[in-house]
């Protein structure tokens, strides 16, 4: 059993003085923190049947509870919710070694991975926040404001109940040649969602804490998707010719996945809902993924082998595309609209009252609100459709080939080095398009990035797209009739990756030393899919379509010294790792554009662009060393403790994890701000018993 707690402070985030005011202002001496509690029992009970038979169980159930789930610098503490996992696998396992050559293995498990993401009692019993709240950022009083969302827990879509049923089954066959194997595995399960609201289905946001924006919603509610088989069956050997060792494989996959039926009722913002639809199967995917695998042990010796291997895969997902396409998802559950808080003449009690006077129910525009920004809402609108090629058939889902080549060579007795070198090739990729506008309905402009030398782009023109007002087919902007189809129907799409492994692996008389490096590159380019679907782009320029990403080396090394006296073991882990990817997502107001673009924002008041490479400009590296301490007691003969004392971050590193990207304000206001640090100086005390 297991009972832990871990508490971190968010840096740069405080509780609110009054959750119930619209203006936040920080109580600086009390500073926000993310909890967490797990309470664990695991249990592993192994009964011999015969001599040659075996029988395991093992049993996991787990509580979490995390009472500010997703807190981070930029939502404040109480506009977060609290979630509760109770955690379920129970395992049962069974093997026969039938003859000194034959082995056959079988199991089944069951899983729930339920959640509830819900208010935390403060908001349930009325005594905190009453509205949610967005805040841009920007320059209040003279103090720069990071953007933040506060106020009331907002939406929440949770999973209850998920469960999760396995079986598996293979037989081996060995010889002195060959080690052959045939088995299967198969997967089935479901996951029950709700779509819930709890901030009484609607959101303001601001910018300098002037209303300008208001969003409704209409909760989606219970709905259930059914993964109802994921079948592997797969054949290997390894067979030896000489100095020369094949690992040939070939894996058969079959998936198929549904939606039950499904009803939507009505809410407070969509009184007349009532749509109810029919279950149906999405998914029925077969695949064929060979691996090949050799290795030559080049002198005879078994000093030195090369080797080199080539695999296919495919993406593995569960109920991906199931929930992607079910109809609770793709209604239209929430709609935004402008809110100028200036309609109204000097005196008037309405303006800059920050409260939202006008109809919501009404889509037209109407008092101080612009248009709803989507169409349909409340009712239904057109689905996202996935184009049957993509859901039926052979070897249509989203692939990767993988291949490697390298070397392992023994340098002296116990102590051996490799290079490796990976090659992965993604393809099968799949594009949304928005079939009701076309490249011809976007129109292409400029905007310079800030000047500021932390800026890799500093001061350059990039090219960003915005939707016009009326379609070319004379339909309004936000028209849609999304349809998921493989991006080869747009243009060439590419994605690999190169990378290296260098590793070394000693294991002398009392010590071992294990460690390397990893470095690798990414090259991603879907410029063909943007000329046609500009949209794909989202924030990045157009200038990003085609982007290589740096190498950025990984240094791991793991070491154990076995003390030649009390049983004594002294153990560390070493690893340096990249700092988090930086962005910077600049805001650029519809008024500051309007001069390039020629006419405002369609239905924004501003945009957010991404303003260098992706992957290619990183915070400080990581350095992270781990201790551990262990001490051996010998009670008796096949009877020993082993206790352990370990230290992990042991130099006590206040290494950034994660760094916000929003770029307002004077001289980028929060960016760059730290959101997640790593876990300080732990002491773990622990015993293990063998009898």
């Amino acid at each position: 059993g297991r009972y832990q707690t871990n508490t971190s402070y968010i840096a740069g985030l405080y509780f609110p003085s009054d959750p119930k005011s619209w203006t936040r202002t920080e109580d600086r001496g009390k500073q926000a923190y993310d909890d967490q509690f797990l309470k664990d029992f695991t249990t592993r009970i192994t009964a011999a049947i015969t001599q040659k038979m075996r029988l395991n169980g093992f049993i996991q159930v787990q509580n979490k509870w995390w009472p500010h789930w997703t807190i981070n610098a930029a939502i404040s503490p109480e506009a977060v919710g609290q979630v509760n996992w109770p955690g379920r696998l129970y395992q049962v396992s069974w093997n026969w070694t039938a003859t000194d050559r034959l082995l056959f293995e079988a199991g089944t498990n069951y899983g729930d991975s339920s959640d509830t993401i819900l208010p935390r009692p403060g908001e349930v019993n009325g005594l905190g926040a009453t509205a949610r709240i967005v805040e841009q950022g920007g320059t209040f009083g003279g103090v720069v404001i990071a953007p933040i969302t506060y106020g009331l827990f907002g939406a929440s879509t949770y999973e209850t109940p998920m469960h999760q049923y396995g079986s598996r089954a293979s037989m081996s066959y060995v010889t002195g040649r060959h080690n052959f194997k045939i088995g299967m595995d198969l997967q089935r399960g479901f996951r029950q969602r709700i779509g819930a609201n709890f901030s009484n289905d609607i959101q303001y946001r601001t910018q300098n804490f002037v209303l300008n924006q208001v969003t409704i919603f209409a909760p989606a509610g219970t709905y259930r998707s059914n993964l109802d088989y994921n079948l592997g069956l797969y054949v290997q050997d390894r067979w030896r010719i000489g100095r020369v060792a094949l690992s040939p494989a070939m894996r058969f996959e079959f998936q198929k996945e549904s939606n039950e039926a499904y009803t939507a009722g009505p809410t407070k913002y969509a009184p007349s809902r009532n749509l109810s639809f029919p279950g149906a199967d999405v998914v029925q995917w077969k695949e064929v993924n060979p691996r090949i695998g050799v290795s030559y042990d080049l002198f005879g010796n078994g000093k030195t082998a090369l080797k080199a291997s080539a695999a296919r895969g495919v993406a593995q997902e569960g109920l991906n595309t199931a929930d992607s396409v079910h109809p609770a998802v793709t209604l239209s559950t929430s709609t935004a609209r402008v809110v100028t808080e200036t309609t109204f003449p000097a005196g008037d009690p309405r303006r800059l009252n920050n409260v939202v006077d006008c109809d919501l129910l009404n889509p037209a525009a109407n008092g101080e609100c612009g248009a709803w920004l989507t169409s349909g809402f409340g009712g239904t609108v057109p689905i996202t459709q996935q184009d049957p090629r993509t859901l039926k058939g052979w070897g249509v889902r989203p692939w990767n080939w993988e291949f490697s080549t390298g070397f392992q060579h023994e340098l002296t007795p116990r102590v051996s080095a490799g290079l490796t070198y990976y090659r992965r090739i993604n393809g099968g990729f799949i594009v949304t398009d928005n079939t009701a506008n076309t490249a011809a309905d976007f129109k292409e402009f400029k905007v310079t990035v800030p000047a500021d030398s932390r800026l890799p782009t500093s001061g350059q023109s990039l090219t960003v797209f915005d939707i016009n007002p009326t379609l070319v087919s004379g339909r309004p902007f936000n028209t849609t009739t999304n349809v998921r189809r493989p991006a080869s129907d747009y243009g060439h799409q590419y994605q690999h990756w190169d990378g290296f492994d260098i590793t070394t692996n000693s294991r002398l008389e009392r010590i071992t030393v294990q460690g390397g490096v990893t470095f690798g590159k990414t090259m991603l380019d879907n410029c063909e899919i943007v000329r046609q679907l500009p949209e794909v782009l989202g924030a990045t320029p157009k200038e990003f379509c085609h982007y290589e990403t740096g190498w950025q080396p990984q240094y791991k090394v793991v070491a154990a010294y076995d003390v030649p006296w009390q049983d004594l073991r002294l153990s560390t882990n070493f690893q340096s790792l990249p700092g988090p990817a930086l962005q910077a997502g600049v805001i650029y107001s519809s008024v500051a554009v309007t001069p390039a673009l020629g006419r405002a924002l369609t239905g924004a008041a501003n945009k957010t662009v991404n303003v260098f490479t992706p992957s290619t400009a990183f915070g400080d590296r990581l350095y992270e060393l781990d201790l551990r301490f262990s001490k051996i007691f010998r009670v008796s003969e096949g009877n020993t403790i082993d206790a352990n004392f370990d230290i992990y971050n042991s130099l006590n590193s206040d290494a950034v994890l994660g760094v916000t990207t929003t770029y307002s304000g004077v001289n980028g206001g929060p960016w760059r701000r730290p959101t997640a640090v790593i876990q300080g100086r732990i002491f773990k005390f622990g015993m293990r018993w063998d009898f």
